[in-house]
């Protein structure tokens, strides 16, 4: 006599048939194989992970949005440039602690890149104040106090 075989779909009820291959009430995967105890624990701990990390994104976003509205709300330029700085050496301060190397050299070169658009800034600030000058008529005088421009 042939043998026979049932087939149970998984996800379906099954009242009356039983399982050739697994004839006891474990959770069955997919592929037939039961599922370990400690598999539903890790999908357990990954799905509270996963609802940890949303909040966690939800407050950073919340902190960003408060941090970066500052003067918006206030009027107040000089304290959000105050945040904005102090939010960036903690940044570089956590990088210096994950990584000393590239955290130092980081800081570093944005401390030359600040201190050179710093001295661009200073150089085309001074041309339009000499432009501005001229346009009103004025002329310029050196440290001694007599003028320049005359011959």
């Amino acid at each position: 006599m042939a043998d026979v075989k049932i087939i149970r779909i998984i996800g379906t009820p099954s009242t009356d048939a039983v399982d050739a291959q697994n004839p006891s009430d474990e959770i069955l995967e997919p592929t037939g194989a039961p599922v370990k105890e400690d598999e539903v624990a890790k999908f357990d701990k990954l799905k509270k992970g996963a609802l940890v990390g949303g909040v966690v994104l939800a407050g950073k976003e919340a902190f960003n949005f408060a941090t970066t509205s500052v003067e918006r709300y206030t009027g107040d330029a000089k304290l959000q440039q105050n945040i904005n700085f102090g939010l960036e050496l903690v940044g570089y301060g956590a990088l210096i602690a994950v990584n000393p190397v590239v955290g130092s050299i980081s800081f570093i070169a944005k401390i030359g890149n600040d201190f050179a658009e710093h001295q661009y800034q200073r150089k085309w600030d001074d041309i339009e104040a000499s432009v501005n000058r001229e346009r009103l008529g004025r002329t310029v005088t050196g440290r001694s106090g007599r003028n320049i421009n005359r011959r």
